[in-house]
């Protein structure tokens, strides 16, 4: 069984223990704890005996399916884990179809976080209070994922913007997580018969590297951007005008654009989409 002390470096030991723990307290809470052997994890005993002394009554007040337990886990775990089952739920060749299907849940049902804190992220990124850039603000967000939430909002000229805003202290919680999780791939390549052949540390590394370059909104920018001038002359493409002078790489204000998801097809059908043109 591996030591604790192998999986981080020494100066980082503290604050990465104390999160791994947390993962394994959730992955016992939900029922997983059988994944403490067959990964062979090093476990505390404290939580070791949690796990002995667990009851099927224990887990009343948990769904039955595990596929409904393993996204609870991931919404409970954060932003890292929510974000690594939406990638994982359009990879059904990676996970099992039923697990695939119930991740694509995380899409758009991630808990928000408070306006206080979109406050003072607005704060921190453009010097000045909220109301000095804008006329109105939604303080209920149309949308919460992973890395952000996003709102409706009008500029003082009236403009109608959509602001996303990232989520308080993500980068530095992100980077804790991607280490655990690279030290769980690396048990479960070594001892998963099941999982291990699909090469899980090869999927976290690729999982950070893109993660990384979601973080920094400024990238984003640019891309809308780039398509905006490749598609400027195309009819029947619009793409929402970005403002610069209020994005950061921790915020990102463009104009709103009202329409239709692609995936709610009967709003689509009423709406008189021609669903050829479309695809």
């Amino acid at each position: 069984m591996a030591s604790i002390d192998t999986i981080f470096t020494v100066t980082r030991t503290y604050r990465h223990i104390g999160r791994y723990n947390q993962i394994l307290q959730i992955l016992i809470r939900y029922g997983f704890g059988y994944v403490l052997d067959s990964w062979r994890l090093h476990v505390p005993r404290s939580l070791r005996e949690l796990w002995q002394r667990r009851r099927p009554e224990d887990l009343a007040d948990v769904p039955e399916t595990m596929p409904e337990r393993a996204r609870l886990v991931l919404i409970e775990l954060g932003p890292t884990f929510v974000k690594l089952g939406q990638v994982l739920s359009a990879r059904p060749d990676l996970i099992p179809i039923e697990y695939a299907r119930e991740f694509t849940k995380l899409q758009d049902r991630v808990p928000s976080f408070p306006f206080a804190e979109v406050r003072e992220i607005i704060h921190e990124e453009l010097g000045a209070q909220l109301e000095d850039f804008f006329a109105e603000f939604d303080q209920e967000p149309v949308a919460a994922a992973s890395i952000a939430q996003g709102h409706r909002a009008r500029l003082l000229d009236g403009t109608e913007v959509f602001v996303k805003v990232q989520r308080p202290n993500i980068q530095k919680n992100i980077a804790i997580d991607l280490e655990v999780l690279g030290y769980l791939a690396n048990q479960l390549e070594q001892h998963s018969e099941e999982l291990g052949f699909l090469r899980p540390t090869r999927i976290v590394d690729e999982f950070a590297r893109s993660l990384s370059a979601e973080l920094d909104f400024t990238i984003e920018l640019s891309n809308q951007q780039r398509f905006s001038r490749q598609f400027s002359k195309r009819a029947g493409v619009r793409v929402p005008k970005v403002f610069q002078d209020l994005s950061t790489r921790r915020l990102l204000v463009m104009e709103y654009i009202h329409g239709i998801k692609a995936s709610e097809i009967d709003a689509l059908r009423a709406g008189g989409y021609d669903f050829e043109k479309i695809s």
